[in-house]
């Protein structure tokens, strides 16, 4: 892994990472009977959002000068925007998460480098967006692979058995049924004539134990095996642990095959975000819904891109130089630590990366009523959708926006909070202490 490591040292990467994270300073609370505002708090000071901010769908707006920097679990994982997809088709609005329209729409770009770009923010008047990208190195294909199949009829239509069936010629690949307990249909490695008939045979129903089935795929691999779990939407992520999620929608089968190619790169991933006073007066992190918390233990994939969003307020008289530094720490899949820092250098946009992302996050605040995006209209959204058509990631959205402008009809749920246009672009929603 040192040689590895050593190729990662990419505009100036250096181990460690620099800016401490201070406790946070905490503003007095609201007398009990004073009326919900959301501009009560000014600036919340704290890493995690408090329940009360849970009906805004938003995390706080950070002073630096009090919290610096922050951790996430960076999502590499498509599960998210295909649930979504899928409930709009139902003609459902759903309750859409940021983190993973940004994942959605991140080019894969070959890597390995973290590096940033900054680009006008759509929520807030003075803000830019800042995308922080993380591109793992490409690698070669797993040595095996074991596909975990939840115990559903709806999973398995004719399109995800073809893709199974084409699978099944591979030797490197098994399968194994998370019924009540797991039921092998054949091991990686393991001679078989019939296995595409096995798949057409399939008939799963019943309870499914998807958790152990997950552990016993596991163990039946080397560590640079992969697991691809093939589930229904809503399954935890932290449930998952080091599988790559193919749930049913979309190219099932493009995506089926690409997971099966991939191998981890580094599991347990957190991304350290620090930022410098002198450039960055306030941040808010878009989506995750608390950071680290939660229980994330993600896995970054060779040659799986993603991306980090952040909305930032930038100092105008602030100097040349970084915005602050990141870091990105995990193991290998052999269980060795790395840690992998640089200077957190923001770039123009000239690719649009980082005005993509902020769409595709936009897109997923509005679809989840969240406070910033009340103000943000379905035409504008399709307006910049379009404009950016050029990127593959907005042609991505445009299905999105336009299926959303035709089901969205709901009112304003935060008009008791004063008039769009009255809406303080420093100021966080905070409902009263309870």
């Amino acid at each position: 892994m040192p040689g590895l490591v050593g190729a990662c040292l990419v505009g100036g990467w250096l181990s460690g990472c620099g800016g401490a994270r201070q406790p946070a300073e905490r503003p007095a609370a609201a007398p009990v009977s004073e009326p919900a505002d959301p501009s009560a708090l000014p600036v919340l000071l704290d890493p995690a959002p408090p329940a009360a901010l849970t009906p805004f769908a938003v995390n706080p707006t950070i002073a630096v000068a009090a919290r610096p920097g922050l951790f996430v679990a960076p999502v590499a994982d498509d599960a998210g925007w295909q649930s979504a997809v899928a409930a709009l088709a139902r003609g459902a609005l759903p309750a859409a998460a940021p983190e993973a329209f940004v994942d959605a729409v991140s080019a894969p770009d070959a890597g390995p480098t973290v590096d940033a770009a900054l680009a006008p923010s759509v929520y807030r008047p003075g803000y830019a967006g800042l995308r922080i990208a993380i591109r793992p190195p490409p690698g070669p294909a797993p040595s095996a692979v074991v596909i975990v199949i939840e115990a559903r009829r709806s999973l398995l239509d004719d399109d995800a058995r073809r893709a199974l069936g084409a699978l099944a010629r591979q030797p490197t690949v098994g399968v194994l049924l998370a019924a009540e307990r797991p039921r092998w249909l054949w091991r990686p490695g393991d001679a078989s004539d019939d296995r595409a008939a096995r798949i057409a045979a399939l008939d799963p129903i019943g309870p499914a134990d998807l958790a152990a089935a997950l552990a016993e795929a596991s163990a039946a691999l080397p560590a640079d095996g992969v697991v691809v779990s093939i589930a229904a939407p809503g399954v935890p992520v932290a449930a998952m642990g080091r599988a790559a999620r193919v749930p049913p929608g979309a190219d099932f089968a493009a995506r089926l095959a690409a997971a099966c190619r991939r191998r981890p790169w580094l599991d347990a991933a957190r991304l350290a975000v620090d930022f410098d006073a002198r450039h960055v007066e306030r941040y808010r992190l878009v989506g995750f819904d608390g950071g680290s918390h939660g229980g994330r233990r993600p896995t970054l994939w060779h040659g799986r891109s993603t991306a980090v969003l952040f909305e930032v307020k930038l100092r105008a008289d602030r100097p040349a130089g970084a915005l602050g530094r990141v870091a990105l720490t995990g193991q290998t899949p052999d269980g060795r630590p790395i840690t992998l820092s640089a200077a957190l250098v923001a770039a123009g946009d000239p690719e649009r990366q980082a005005a993509v992302a902020l769409l595709a996050a936009a897109v997923a605040e509005k679809l989840r009523a969240a406070w910033w995006a009340r103000g943000v209209e379905w035409p504008r959204l399709l307006a910049d959708a379009r404009a950016l058509a050029t990127h593959p990631g907005a042609r991505r959205l445009l299905p999105v926006i336009e299926q959303a402008m035709r089901l969205d009809r709901r009112p304003d749920r935060f008009a008791d909070h004063g008039p769009i246009d009255g809406m303080d672009p420093d100021a966080v929603p905070v409902l009263r202490p309870r």
